[in-house]
């Protein structure tokens, strides 16, 4: 029986959660297995998110003016909400993820390893950052298709996380809220207009140089900056002494 006494609500919450969807591991081989690949599959995520961004940059030459207003601003945005969202992480006590939490006695699920997790609090999920801010610019243009990219996002991004115990629900919630709250900053009109008389006049001046740095920046985004980060984390141990 899941004992919850004695706990905050949001701990209490977490835990219910988390014990009710880990019943259901190692239940399903494939199912599993499923959610395992999901969480390591770029291109079903920030890869979905960037090609409607392209989409939304390219589709209609009627309409484009419109919609391309948001591309930059979203994309701008999106990482430095990335960037809070890390900071956080760095500053804010170190909040174990479920699948390492050893008072939590977690089933794990099939195929899935915890070594890439050991060095990363799981408060706030930067997923849920970055794709919720994403999915906000993408609704502030398009509100059908933003709704959808919630929903996406949502199942396709969050669900999966929260199955393997890579995070706490609330630690989706926040990162959710973050990102929402870093992509609407980015689009008050005082912010938004700069953003664009800013970087809008380099794809007409320099498309040479504006569409193939937009497309590594897109891709890096997609990625979540893995290679970006992977090397940060090799200069900070060597300047650490710790290599």
């Amino acid at each position: 029986m899941l004992q919850t006494f004695g706990l905050l609500p949001q701990q209490a919450l977490d835990l219910s959660i988390t014990h009710f969807l880990n019943q259901f591991a190692q239940q399903s081989k494939l199912w599993d297995m499923l959610m395992v690949k999901l969480i390591d599959a770029e291109v079903f995520k920030g890869g979905v998110a960037m090609a409607v961004l392209w989409w939304m940059w390219f589709h209609s030459r009627e309409e484009r003016n419109q919609e391309r207003q948001f591309v930059l601003p979203t994309i701008l945005m999106s990482m430095v909400a990335l960037l809070v969202a890390r900071s956080l992480a760095y500053v804010l006590p170190f909040r174990p993820r479920p699948v390492l939490d050893p008072g939590l006695d977690f089933r794990m699920p099939y195929t899935m390893t915890t070594q890439w997790l050991m060095r990363w609090s799981a408060f706030p999920s930067d997923h849920a950052v970055l794709f919720f801010a994403l999915a906000t610019g993408i609704y502030s243009a398009l509100r059908k298709l933003g709704l959808l990219m919630y929903l996406y996002f949502i199942l396709l991004v969050c669900f999966p996380r929260l199955y393997l115990g890579v995070h706490w629900f609330t630690d989706l919630v926040a990162g959710a809220i973050l990102g929402i709250a870093m992509a609407w900053l980015g689009l008050l009109p005082a912010v938004h207009a700069w953003i664009n008389r800013l970087l809008m006049p380099l794809a007409q001046t320099h498309p040479g140089l504006f569409y193939p740095g937009l497309f590594l920046l897109t891709y890096q985004i997609a990625t979540l900056f893995t290679d970006v980060r992977s090397l940060g984390h090799v200069v900070l141990d060597a300047l650490r002494g710790t290599l």
